[in-house]
């Protein structure tokens, strides 16, 4: 009986978060950014931080940014105040251009 609860539970979790994982991967594939990066902030815990981003007629936020990623998705660590950064609707990819360099970042998830 313990060993089918088991099962069970673990079963429960994956189906939990793979429904988390669509969810996540829509939200960001949606998502559209095109300016200059004018403030970061990092949460107290965990591995979550967002930036502000200045277009030239309105401010765009990303949230949940993960900075707890492999080196070909740490942007966070990369990235300054003043720095562009790009990223097209529909992609999972985020650009970031530093002085006259431009980068490419597969996009930063990692899970709440």
């Amino acid at each position: 009986m313990k060993k089918t609860l088991s099962v069970i539970f673990v079963l429960a979790i994956i189906a939990a978060t793979q429904g988390c994982l669509v969810d996540i991967d829509s939200e960001y594939r949606e998502a559209e950014y095109n300016g200059k990066i004018i403030i970061k902030n990092q949460t107290g815990v965990g591995c979550f931080g967002s930036m502000i981003i200045r277009s030239e007629n309105h401010y765009d936020t990303i949230r949940s940014l993960c900075y707890c990623v492999p080196r070909h998705q740490d942007i966070w660590s990369v990235s300054n105040l003043g720095d562009s950064i790009f990223k097209k609707k529909g992609e999972m990819v985020i650009y970031l251009k530093k002085d006259k360099k431009k980068l490419r970042f597969n996009y930063p998830v990692c899970h709440k």
